[in-house]
């Protein structure tokens, strides 16, 4: 969007910086003489390398705040997660298919991967905008306010971020014992107009058991650090001509 990120002024050593996903443009703007103007050039920065978790996460139900929450735990942070897929068993911290943990996959979501473990009618980048959207105005984060609009309690908003949730991932939600502010909270929440941030990213963690329920949680994404160098090279100047040597003739007898 042509915003700049950074500026620096090269030395011998290279310039360190981190940088959230996306795509950036480097140029050198003032080139010292008698060095020639390295190319600009546009380069990726992604998280490609972290897209699956190579190991099995547990997650874990805790009761806080009077009613009770999922987390699944990584190296450095907790995840408080959502249920998505209706149809299937909720989690456990058992699998009673084989009376042993449920453990889970991560992947960092994107509307294709929601689209894949989801029976969402909607657009793959509608359904990314619209879940990552109800989870940074939902409940715990609560952006714009709503608990407090509608003066509900934890659990309620948790209840009503849930349904919110569901209406996108699987095109129904239960709000058979809302209250009516409970109602309206999940109407505005629905229609949020206020987007995640940029750095946040949502969190599929997918069963290993395919009965059930997968979760969706959401963290605020880690900058990658970059090694920026230039290698300046001196233009090449044409050999010098030979300056022309003067030349006698002898003289000759008459």
């Amino acid at each position: 969007d042509g915003e700049i990120v950074e500026t620096w002024t090269s030395h011998e050593n290279a310039h360190i910086i981190g940088l959230t996903p996306g795509t950036y443009y480097l140029e050198e703007t003032n080139t010292p003489t008698p060095f020639d103007k390295p190319k600009s050039f546009t380069f990726e920065v992604d998280f490609k390398d972290e897209v699956t978790s190579e190991k099995t996460l547990v997650g874990e139900s805790i009761e806080e705040d009077g009613f009770s929450k999922m987390y699944v735990y990584n190296d450095d942070f907790q995840d408080l997660v959502y249920c998505i897929n209706l149809g299937k068993e909720g989690p456990s911290l058992i699998n009673h298919y084989n009376n042993k943990t449920l453990n889970f996959y991560q992947h960092i979501a994107d509307g294709e991967i929601l689209r894949n473990y989801t029976v969402s009618k909607y657009d793959p980048d509608v359904l990314y905008n619209k879940v990552a959207s109800i989870i940074w105005n939902g409940y715990p984060n609560n952006k714009t306010n709503i608990k407090e609009k509608y003066n509900l309690s934890d659990k309620e908003f948790e209840e009503v971020t849930q349904s919110a949730i569901h209406n996108f991932t699987d095109n129904y939600y239960n709000s058979s014992k809302f209250t009516e502010d409970m109602y309206a909270a999940l109407a505005e929440l629905i229609e949020a107009k206020t987007p995640a941030p940029e750095d946040m990213i949502l969190n599929m963690y997918v069963a290993d058991h395919s009965a059930y329920q997968n979760l969706i949680g959401a963290t605020i994404r880690k900058i990658k650090i970059i090694e920026i160098s230039y290698k300046h090279t001196k233009p090449v100047e044409p050999e010098p001509k030979p300056e022309p040597k003067p030349y006698t003739f002898p003289k000759t007898g008459n």
